[in-house]
Protein backbone atom coordinates (compact mmCIF):
# COMPACT_ATOMS: atom_id res chain seq x y z
CA UNK A 1 0.00 0.00 0.00
CA UNK A 2 1.23 3.39 -0.94
CA UNK A 3 1.90 6.27 1.78
CA UNK A 4 -1.30 8.00 3.83
CA UNK A 5 -0.41 11.33 2.16
CA UNK A 6 -2.21 14.19 1.60
CA UNK A 7 -1.04 16.37 -1.36
CA UNK A 8 -2.02 19.61 -3.52
CA UNK A 9 -1.24 19.88 -6.81
CA UNK A 10 2.03 21.03 -6.38
CA UNK A 11 5.88 20.18 -6.79
CA UNK A 12 6.97 18.85 -3.96
CA UNK A 13 10.18 16.25 -2.90
CA UNK A 14 10.31 12.85 -2.98
CA UNK A 15 10.91 10.91 0.33
CA UNK A 16 12.43 8.28 -0.95
CA UNK A 17 15.26 10.08 -3.17
CA UNK A 18 14.83 14.09 -2.88
CA UNK A 19 13.86 13.86 -6.39
CA UNK A 20 11.12 16.40 -7.75
CA UNK A 21 7.17 14.90 -7.27
CA UNK A 22 4.87 16.06 -9.70
CA UNK A 23 1.27 15.53 -9.81
CA UNK A 24 0.29 13.22 -12.99
CA UNK A 25 -3.37 13.61 -12.50
CA UNK A 26 -6.29 11.78 -11.28
CA UNK A 27 -4.50 11.50 -7.60
CA UNK A 28 -1.17 10.27 -8.83
CA UNK A 29 2.22 12.09 -7.86
CA UNK A 30 5.29 10.37 -9.68
CA UNK A 31 9.09 11.54 -9.07
CA UNK A 32 11.14 12.63 -11.86
CA UNK A 33 14.34 10.87 -10.58
CA UNK A 34 13.22 7.79 -8.80
CA UNK A 35 9.91 7.19 -10.01
CA UNK A 36 8.27 6.58 -7.27
CA UNK A 37 4.53 6.96 -7.33
CA UNK A 38 2.27 7.98 -4.36
CA UNK A 39 -1.60 8.72 -4.54
CA UNK A 40 -3.59 10.60 -2.57
CA UNK A 41 -7.03 9.31 -1.46
CA UNK A 42 -8.88 9.69 -4.76
CA UNK A 43 -5.90 8.03 -6.41
CA UNK A 44 -6.15 5.41 -3.96
CA UNK A 45 -9.51 4.73 -4.50
CA UNK A 46 -9.34 5.09 -8.51
CA UNK A 47 -6.41 2.47 -8.39
CA UNK A 48 -8.47 -0.09 -6.35
CA UNK A 49 -11.33 0.33 -8.65
CA UNK A 50 -9.72 -0.07 -12.12
CA UNK A 51 -8.53 -3.07 -10.83
CA UNK A 52 -11.12 -4.42 -9.29
CA UNK A 53 -14.04 -3.02 -10.41
CA UNK A 54 -17.55 -2.01 -8.59
CA UNK A 55 -17.37 -1.89 -5.50
CA UNK A 56 -19.28 -0.58 -1.94
CA UNK A 57 -17.85 1.82 0.76
CA UNK A 58 -17.42 -0.82 3.02
CA UNK A 59 -15.46 -2.75 -0.09
CA UNK A 60 -13.22 0.13 -0.52
CA UNK A 61 -12.92 1.49 2.65
CA UNK A 62 -10.97 -1.77 3.91
CA UNK A 63 -8.48 -2.47 0.55
CA UNK A 64 -7.34 1.32 1.05
CA UNK A 65 -7.34 1.78 4.53
CA UNK A 66 -8.91 5.24 4.06
CA UNK A 67 -12.37 5.77 6.56
CA UNK A 68 -15.57 5.22 5.20
CA UNK A 69 -16.45 8.99 5.67
CA UNK A 70 -13.88 9.71 3.51
CA UNK A 71 -14.88 7.48 0.66
CA UNK A 72 -18.00 9.12 0.85
CA UNK A 73 -16.85 12.44 0.52
CA UNK A 74 -15.63 11.44 -2.76
CA UNK A 75 -18.57 9.37 -3.32
CA UNK A 76 -21.01 12.78 -2.62
CA UNK A 77 -18.83 15.04 -4.58
CA UNK A 78 -19.68 12.72 -7.84
CA UNK A 79 -15.35 12.04 -8.50
CA UNK A 80 -15.93 8.28 -7.74
CA UNK A 81 -19.26 6.23 -7.57
CA UNK A 82 -20.57 2.43 -6.18
CA UNK A 83 -22.17 -0.16 -7.64
CA UNK A 84 -25.40 -0.48 -9.26
CA UNK A 85 -26.15 -3.29 -6.70
CA UNK A 86 -24.50 -2.01 -3.73
CA UNK A 87 -26.29 -1.79 -0.35
CA UNK A 88 -24.53 1.58 0.93
CA UNK A 89 -28.19 2.65 0.95
CA UNK A 90 -27.56 6.02 -1.23
CA UNK A 91 -31.10 7.40 -1.92
CA UNK A 92 -31.86 11.06 -3.95
CA UNK A 93 -31.74 13.46 -1.10
CA UNK A 94 -34.80 15.45 -2.84
CA UNK A 95 -37.24 12.49 -4.31
CA UNK A 96 -35.61 9.59 -2.58
CA UNK A 97 -34.82 7.17 -5.13
CA UNK A 98 -31.63 4.55 -4.85
CA UNK A 99 -28.40 6.09 -6.69
CA UNK A 100 -24.90 4.99 -6.93
CA UNK A 101 -22.97 8.92 -7.16
CA UNK A 102 -23.87 12.38 -5.68
CA UNK A 103 -26.32 13.99 -3.55
CA UNK A 104 -29.09 13.67 -6.16
CA UNK A 105 -30.76 11.53 -8.99
CA UNK A 106 -29.82 12.42 -12.52
CA UNK A 107 -34.30 13.81 -12.79
CA UNK A 108 -33.16 16.02 -9.69
CA UNK A 109 -30.33 17.17 -11.02
CA UNK A 110 -31.66 18.36 -14.00
CA UNK A 111 -34.29 20.14 -12.30
CA UNK A 112 -32.07 21.90 -9.97
CA UNK A 113 -29.70 22.85 -12.73
CA UNK A 114 -32.73 24.69 -14.74
CA UNK A 115 -33.60 26.16 -11.36
CA UNK A 116 -30.52 27.54 -10.94
CA UNK A 117 -30.41 28.71 -14.68
CA UNK A 118 -33.48 30.71 -14.47
CA UNK A 119 -33.08 31.91 -11.27
CA UNK A 120 -29.40 33.44 -12.33
CA UNK A 121 -31.77 34.71 -15.69
CA UNK A 122 -33.54 36.58 -13.67
CA UNK A 123 -31.40 38.01 -11.42
CA UNK A 124 -29.41 39.16 -14.37
CA UNK A 125 -32.83 40.99 -15.08
CA UNK A 126 -32.83 43.03 -11.86
CA UNK A 127 -31.24 46.27 -11.14
CA UNK A 128 -29.06 46.58 -8.02
CA UNK A 129 -28.54 50.01 -5.77
CA UNK A 130 -25.18 50.80 -3.94
CA UNK A 131 -25.74 52.05 -0.60
CA UNK A 132 -29.66 52.07 -0.61
CA UNK A 133 -29.69 52.69 3.36
CA UNK A 134 -27.31 55.39 3.05
CA UNK A 135 -29.40 58.65 4.24
CA UNK A 136 -29.25 61.46 1.27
Amino acid sequence: MEEDLEFDPSTVICEKCGGIVRFQGSGKYVCSECGHVVLDDFGKVKDFLEKRGPSNIAEISYATGLEKTVVAKLLMDGRVQVARQSVDGRICASCGVPINRGKYCSDCSAIIAAHKRSKKVEEQGKMHFLNKDRKK
